[in-house]
């Protein structure tokens, strides 16, 4: 593996030089990266080190060298990422970091901490150095590092592990140290391998040059060794009893977490600029340098957070549930309750995104010695794991939560708070902004220049109050959501249309790594969804249309779209932070050429959903895939013109029956949005196609009657009511059993109308007749008033008799005799012939209701 390994990156850094090597190292780097956006650095300021993802070898290393400090003093590695210092840093263990990629001795970086350990990176390092890949640079000589190496080692025991031995310096380094007679060091060189002649063979030369301190026995082998099991194995063995499977080491937080201290809060504290409170009123998510502003006021549920636990005297432990909409602030709460409880005293465990685990045995190992709170945002997504950890509480009354959901996902995902049986559970709403908070928020907006927006225009005081709290009382996703409002107030139209074509010119400067379309289309791809009725993108389709890997999403384009106040996480949607930027968006792709058709792009979303439909249940699945029926009224209402509109519907049409061309559904969807175009002559044409084939459909015994149905609205539109009279004919025939009391009065209106047609054309008494029948049997269906009053106005039109007198079969008999004698010899003879006594069939279990 380690020559295969060799020999691509040989030829990558000569096809594409250095840097080319550098940024596939830097992509593979922070695949083990869990935090929103990109780490800052090196990767090891305070607030990411619990955004890393460590092994559980990295996890016993940081154990091993907390327990027996003097034991581990060196590290040389060849590898790139910072992970071992992660895992020290993470148990308070100091590092000191070297990076060595040309021929020099081990300097000394500066004053040494007590219990540091310097970690020497011969081959580069991930961040701000280069990287050593290839055949050429690991086996070009470096005597004064290796002599430094060696100089290092002689005089220690060395332990080598997940190392293969290459033709390197460190190798090089080990041969030497056969050579120096000064040299007492003992190797213990743990290998993977568990069959001792695969070992052999595998390890030839690197046993060749260790000749020496093999034959003195100062070169011990392990065979079948995998660091992820014996490192923590050891750790305990190491512990000296103290059982730590069931007690924390001091200072320790559970994998993925990250610490909200003094240090973190203090270091936040200050980074804002005006300009990042005035993205956060627009809508960005906040951060710790946010929350922590003086400036930024505190709403009334933080103090609801925290007094009570405060002030806890309970023996069982209280859990805290925000349940609120979108946009309600629940996240800026959460960061702001846990800034108070930090410099309260308290141990605060933040979960810095969603796809951090819960171990439940993680936090029980906590110490008991202050109270500690577990905070999480989207809670939604780890309801199993809270209530195993409530079920394990067993009166850990210092261990408290507060967590935080959207109130529709925490229900999507069974969350009960009365499932939390050994806990004190409550449940807290952000209610309606009170006076109070809405002149702290108009204070904190003119505090920032330009902050107040429209508002400015407004007088100062009570009149803005009542203009912010009216705008938030009326937003329409939320039912009261601040950052509505917030849109309400701080622009008109035209103000909206240039903050938001702001935020595409950034947007489309910026590419996606591993992903052929920029950020701006990846936030189109969400506002298309959202302007056509849906509350967001499933993300595993948004992942799948921009050809990246979904566990990528978060760190490539969540984060980044967030810091633009684009997009938000739902549950498992994505969706634009506000409607009205969604309709800005797609709006603005009218005024200027992008490089986005939004025809393409939904015809991507319906052919993507239809492929991953296949593999996956997708939220939303069956309104995506039929999103083109919508979107003509949609596009519309965001000022599109009709014709526009249709014509990007019609792509998204058939790009499904491309994507599916076996359901007959969606040959109905296309033939339907042609017919409402006003191409009824193709709508036409392309039923009669269909009509040819209608049973080779899978789909064609439960989607015949709506095929149908819109074929006859197609012959009307065409001025051709006895087709259109076989057809609805038709629709009856393929009815899988009686038809509701809504379809039928469908049926009959449209029934009444081809009558019409037919006598205004004729002037047939058959069909005034038949008029008077139809109208009666809409008389005892029962149907809706609407659908009753349009067929006794369809009767009264073509001056149907008198139908009071008519029983129910005389006048079924007189519609079936209508239907055969009037279509007799005019309608088309192509279609599913018209059985006498069909319409009674299908309809006469309304008639027994009466």
């Amino acid at each position: 593996m380690g020559e295969i390994y060799r020999s691509f990156m040989g030829r990558l850094v000569k096809a594409h030089g250095r840097a080319a090597a550098d940024a596939l190292i830097r992509d593979a780097v922070l695949l083990a990266w869990q935090g929103s956006g990109s780490p800052v650095d090196d990767g090891l300021s305070p607030g990411d080190l619990g955004n890393w993802q460590l092994t559980d070898g990295l996890v016993g290393l940081g154990k091993i060298a907390v327990s027996r400090p003097d034991a581990l003093k060196l590290i040389v590695t060849t590898n790139f990422d910072p992970l071992i210092e992660v895992a020290l840093q993470r148990v308070g263990v100091p590092t000191r970091r070297r990076i060595i990629t040309a021929d020099a001795p081990i300097s000394d970086p500066g004053p040494r901490a007590t219990n540091a350990v310097d970690i020497v990176y011969v081959h580069g390092f991930w961040h701000g150095a280069p990287t050593m890949h290839t055949p050429e640079q690991l086996m070009f000589s470096r005597p004064r590092l290796q002599a430094a190496i060696v100089n290092a080692l002689k005089s220690h025991d060395v332990f080598v592990m997940g190392y293969g031995g290459w033709d390197d310096v460190i190798t090089g380094a080990l041969e030497s140290l056969t050579l120096d007679d000064g040299a007492a060091a003992e190797v213990m060189w743990a290998f993977y391998e568990s069959d001792p002649v695969v070992l052999q063979t595998r390890n030839r030369t690197l046993l060749s040059r260790v000749g020496r301190l093999i034959i003195e026995g100062l070169f011990h082998q392990y065979a079948g060794i995998n660091c992820h099991q014996l490192l923590p194995e050891l750790a305990r063995k190491l512990d000296s009893g103290r059982a730590v499977e069931t007690t924390a080491l001091v200072g320790e937080i559970p994998s993925g977490w990250m610490l909200v201290d003094d240090a973190l809060i203090t270091g936040a504290r200050g980074l804002h600029s005006d300009q990042d409170l005035r993205a956060y009123f627009d809508g960005r998510s906040p951060d710790w340098a946010v929350a922590s502003s003086s400036v930024v006021p505190s709403m009334a549920v933080v103090d609801q957070l925290c007094e009570p636990l405060l002030d806890w005297r309970s023996e069982r432990p209280l859990w805290q549930f925000v349940l609120a909409a979108s946009g309600d602030g629940k996240s800026t709460a959460l960061m702001q309750a846990a800034c108070r409880l930090a410099a309260s005293g308290w141990r605060v465990l933040w979960r810095p995104h969603p796809g951090a685990s819960l171990n439940p045995h993680e936090f029980l190992c906590l110490a008991d010695d202050v109270p500690t709170a577990i905070v999480i945002d989207d809670a939604d997504n780890c309801v199993d794991e809270l209530r195993e950890l409530a079920d394990k509480m067993q009166r850990r009354n210092s261990l408290h939560l507060i967590a935080a959901s959207r109130l529709a996902d925490w229900r999507y995902a069974n969350g009960e708070v009365e499932d939390f049986e050994q806990v004190e559970g409550r449940t807290i709403s952000i209610g309606s902004l009170s006076r109070r908070e809405g002149r702290e928020v108009i204070d904190a907006w003119a505090s920032v220049p330009q902050g107040l927006g429209q508002l400015a225009q407004v007088d100062p005081g009570e009149q803005r109050l009542e203009r912010l709290l009216s705008a938030v009382a009326s937003d329409r996703r939320s039912n009261g959501s601040l950052l509505g409002g917030l849109f309400r107030l701080r622009y008109d139209r035209e103000g909206l249309d240039a903050h938001v074509n702001s935020m595409l010119d950034a947007l489309e400067r910026q590419g996606i790594e591993g992903s052929h379309v920029s950020l701006l289309k990846a936030f189109i791809y969400v506002s298309a969804i959202e302007v056509a009725g849906l509350d967001g993108i499933d993300r595993r389709l948004w992942a799948d249309l921009l050809g990246i890997d979904v566990r990528f999403l978060r760190r490539t384009v969540e984060y980044r779209l967030g810091t633009e106040a684009a997009t938000a996480r739902a549950g498992g949607l994505v969706q634009v932070r506000h409607p009205e930027l969604a309709n800005s968006a797609i709006r603005l792709l009218l005024a200027r050429d992008r490089g986005v058709e939004l025809g393409d792009v939904y015809a991507d979303i319906v052919a993507s959903a239809i492929s991953l439909g296949r593999q996956f249940d997708l939220r939303n699945y069956s309104r995506i895939v039929h999103l083109s029926t919508q979107l003509p009224q949609s596009l519309v209402s965001v000022g599109y013109l009709r014709d526009k509109a249709f014509a990007i519907a019609l792509k998204a049409a058939r790009a499904s029956i491309e994507a599916e061309p076996a359901l007959l559904v969606y040959q109905t969807d296309l033939g339907s949005l042609l017919r409402k175009a006003h191409k009824t002559k193709e709508a036409i044409e392309l039923y009669g196609l269909v009509d040819e084939q209608v049973r080779n459909f899978r789909d064609w015994r439960r989607a015949a009657p709506g095929f149908y149905f819109d074929y006859s609205l197609a012959f009307s539109d065409a001025s051709d009511p006895y087709s259109a009279l076989l057809c609805i004919a038709a629709a009856w025939k393929f009815e899988a059993g009686s038809i509701s009391r809504a379809d039928s009065g469908k049926y009959f209106v449209q029934m009444t109308r081809f009558f019409l047609q037919a006598y205004e054309e004729t002037m047939s008494d058959r069909a005034r007749l038949a008029l008077a029948g139809t109208a009666r049997l809409a008389d005892l269906a029962m149907i809706s008033a609407q659908d009753h009053a349009l067929c006794v106005a369809n009767a009264a039109a073509g001056k149907a008799p008198a139908r009071s007198g008519l029983s129910a079969s005389q006048a079924y008999e007189l519609v079936d005799k209508a239907i055969l004698l009037l279509t007799r010899d005019r309608g088309s003879q192509t279609l599913p012939g018209y059985q006498t006594g069909e319409l009674q069939r299908k309809t006469s279990h309304l008639l027994a209701l009466v």
